[in-house]
């Protein structure tokens, strides 16, 4: 069977050559993609068409690329990072990681909205002064579902929508089992998980009730993966392993609204938390990392970007643990 070939798209995305392993059925029939400006496809068959080059046989495997498709490889090209006209809610932003990956999300583009258990609105305003984005912040317990659902509906009338989260409020206590009584262990679930649980939910509905896709970035822990020594946090631990596992089970559930919920998991992050830590677990945890120093606030936002930009569209349910290689030793 002849086949008559127009020129292929120079995009890996859509040819490759690779030695030939076995021949497809001849009654297979694909399409060439052409130049971007051109309309014309080329339907082959595969089993007859076969190039020698250096002495080599291959086939040419060809992918039939719909609109959706190249829609998003073109809006790719253009500042795949940005979230230039994003709303983003931050969580805990009233310090440390949420205040820090807050002005870097709105260094992105985006409006900032920070909702936190203390009055964050001094932040929001420094945010909003340096970057040229709207910023405002709303007290709100994410322990308290109705509250949750009141700061939504608010600052998405504020701010006429709401696109992003990083979901980041979270508490740890260094306690043994045993001297972690049921209101200190109850204490860090509710804002940990449930908290987190809670934003999501709500933050989902407001999309899929408005027939809006969105992302969600919630902060882990690499204390989901390991166990910390020699502070003694079993109920941070576990906190932080739920979290992980909802955020795979949220990235299945809303895959098909076009919600996307990723996760990060900081290592050993120096602010005025860790740095309030005993002197002692500080030494030897540095001691404990590869790279010999705690991680920084910044170090973490440019995960917290791309997982929450189109330059990760097809990135759901992950875990992206951010630790100067502490879980891999």
């Amino acid at each position: 069977m002849n086949a008559v070939l127009y020129p292929f798209c120079a995009s890996p995305f859509f040819v490759w050559l690779t030695p030939i392993t076995r021949l497809v059925p001849a009654t297979s029939s694909f399409a060439i993609p052409c130049n971007k400006n051109e309309k014309k496809f080329a339907q082959i068959c595969m089993a007859s068409l076969t190039l020698q080059y250096y002495g080599a046989i291959f086939k040419v495997i060809v992918i039939k690329v719909t609109k959706s498709e190249r829609d998003v490889v073109e809006h790719m090209k253009n500042d795949i990072f940005s979230l230039k006209g994003k709303v983003c809610i931050v969580t805990g932003g009233y310090q440390g990681i949420g205040e820090t990956v807050a002005a870097y999300i709105a260094d992105a583009g985006a409006d900032i909205v920070i909702f936190d258990i203390s009055d964050a609105t001094e932040v929001a305003d420094r945010i909003g002064q340096e970057y040229g984005v709207r910023a405002k912040a709303y007290i709100c317990d994410v322990t308290k579902p109705e509250m949750v659902d009141q700061c939504i509906a608010q600052a998405a009338t504020d701010m006429g929508t709401l696109d992003l989260l990083f979901n980041n409020a979270g508490i740890c206590l260094h306690k043994s089992v045993l001297d972690c009584d049921p209101q200190d262990w109850l204490r860090v679930i509710d804002v940990n998980l449930n908290g987190v649980y809670y934003m999501a939910r709500a933050f989902g509905k407001f999309l899929i009730d408005n027939n809006k896709t969105g992302n969600i970035v919630n902060t882990a822990s690499m204390s989901a993966t390991i166990v910390n020594i020699p502070q003694r946090q079993a109920s941070y631990n576990a906190s932080k392993a739920a979290v992980v596992h909802l955020t795979k089970s949220l990235a299945v559930e809303w895959v098909d609204k076009g919600i996307r919920v990723n996760s990060i998991s900081p290592g050993y992050i120096r602010t005025a938390i860790t740095a309030g830590s005993n002197p002692e677990y500080q030494k030897l945890w540095i001691e404990s990392i590869p790279m010999k120093r705690m991680g920084t606030p910044e170090e973490l936002a440019g995960a917290v970007i791309y997982l929450l930009s189109d330059a990760s569209t097809y990135t759901s349910g992950a875990d992206l643990i951010i630790d100067g290689c502490f879980t891999i030793v």
